[in-house]
């Protein structure tokens, strides 16, 4: 991949290598020296690559604040390193195409006995870490789950809808087709906002479009997830709850370690066939810890619960809790709390 300054604004075009992340950091420290905020946007026209660079140099965009813009192709490796843009863009001309992640001799012969157990099992893990970091940066990871339905030699191409609904596009346009490559317009990067009246609003603030807190986003949406994740098939819920407690969790009153907690989900995903819930989105709240690196989530769902459809299916109402740690990349669910309101 290649990085050059073309105005304001930095373009990158080619594919991922292993040390892509490495050149771009270098690249970055000779244009803009020191390690804050960045009111720059990236424009990125890149087929894919390397996955763990472009997650690399996605954590890094993030920690700078700085934009990205897709005005090309973006596929595979490339939307997770898109993920990590402050504001994000992808224009009306350029194409985001997920598919599952995998090892060449994988991609050319499926069918080859390939892996074991363990990768197996490594395999899963990373998908849930792939979910963590897209709920981290404030996409629904059921981007995530789209790309890992998608064989590595197709490409699924998210459509405008489906952009904007899981905020990959996260920038508010009145064209129902997206902002054009002539036309792009991100508050605060391409066009400097005024001095912010108030003397405290931190400069990560006035980069953004709107201040959006994003541990408090991160902790709901990650509540959200774990609240429908039982809604769905054994390998949705664990896609969805990979990697999502800590190792010792407070459930319902227990102590109990993070894998006795999904022991349970699984269980009850089991013997019940009927498991619609519906979150009440007036009841959710939340607050977080001045340094947002704990947050709690509390809210309310409707639960349909039953063996089979056409069978007694019963209805109640529950009021959760959930303690949220919030490192950078995978956040952890520490206590969690379903009591009936019923």
């Amino acid at each position: 991949m290649t990085f050059s300054m073309e105005g304001d604004h930095i373009l990158a075009e080619g594919a991922f290598a292993p040390d892509t992340s490495e050149t771009f950091n270098k690249f970055l420290t000779a244009q803009a020296p020191g390690d804050g905020p960045l009111a720059m946007a990236l424009y990125i026209r890149s087929p894919g690559g390397a996955l763990a660079a472009a997650l690399d140099m996605g954590q890094t965009l993030r920690v700078r604040g700085m934009s990205v813009v897709a005005f090309d192709l973006c596929a595979s490796a490339c939307t997770y390193m898109l993920m990590g843009g402050l504001n994000r863009v992808v224009t009306r001309e350029a194409k985001y195409g997920v598919h599952q992640f995998s090892f060449s001799d994988a991609s050319t012969d499926p069918n080859k006995p390939l892996f074991t157990a363990r990768d197996v099992e490594t395999h899963q893990i990373m998908v849930g870490e792939l979910a963590d970091y897209a709920d981290a940066m404030g996409v629904d990871p059921r981007v995530v789950v789209l790309a890992s339905r998608t064989p590595p030699a197709s490409m699924t191409y998210l459509t405008r809808q489906q952009l904007v609904a899981y905020k990959v596009d996260n920038v508010p346009n009145d064209a129902a087709e997206g902002q054009s490559n002539a036309d792009i317009f991100i508050p605060g990067v391409t066009r400097q906002s005024a001095a912010p009246s108030e003397p405290e609003t931190s400069i990560f603030e006035s980069l953004q479009i709107k201040p959006h807190g994003i541990a408090s986003t991160i902790a709901v949406a990650m509540a959200r997830r774990l609240v429908m994740a039982e809604t769905q098939d054994l390998v949705g819920m664990e896609v969805s709850l990979a990697n999502s407690y800590a190792q010792n969790v407070e459930y319902n009153g227990r102590l109990m370690s993070g894998d006795d907690v999904l022991a349970e989900k699984r269980h009850m995903v089991s013997n019940w066939g009927v498991r619609r819930r519906t979150i009440d989105d007036n009841t959710l709240q939340v607050s977080c810890e001045q340094d947002d690196l704990y947050c709690t989530v509390t809210g309310e769902y409707d639960y349909e619960l039953g063996v089979a459809e056409g069978g007694f299916i019963s209805q109640n109402r529950w009021r959760f809790s959930m303690d949220i740690i919030l490192p950078l990349v995978l956040p952890r669910v520490s206590v969690e709390q379903v009591t009936s309101v019923n």
